[in-house]
């Protein structure tokens, strides 16, 4: 197995772990309303949004890994065809 699928292997695991833990039930009781109640939520709305930022983050960085390099080889490509092209069209 490659390293680009190793890694895209674990970094799915990670995103489904961080996934089944932002699903937990949040701290409220059904019936409460007290202010202690409403800074467990305010709480578990930081942690939900960090949650959110670290899986962001897994993503990018795996993205990057995954597609950078074929990403780079085609742009580098696709520059230098245009390049000539303004070349040709330039010495007609």
């Amino acid at each position: 197995m490659g390293s680009k699928k190793v890694m895209f292997v674990f970094l799915s695991f990670l995103l489904f772990v961080s996934l089944a833990h932002a699903g937990k039930p949040g701290p409220l009781d059904q019936n409460s309303t007290n202010h202690e109640d409403v800074k467990k939520m305010a709480e578990s709305s930081a942690e939900g949004l960090e949650v959110i930022g670290k899986v962001v983050m897994i993503g990018v960085v795996s993205g990057k890994a995954i597609f950078g390099p074929p990403l780079d080889e085609y742009w580098t490509k696709k520059l230098q065809e245009e390049a000539a092209k303004k070349g040709d069209a330039g010495s007609s």
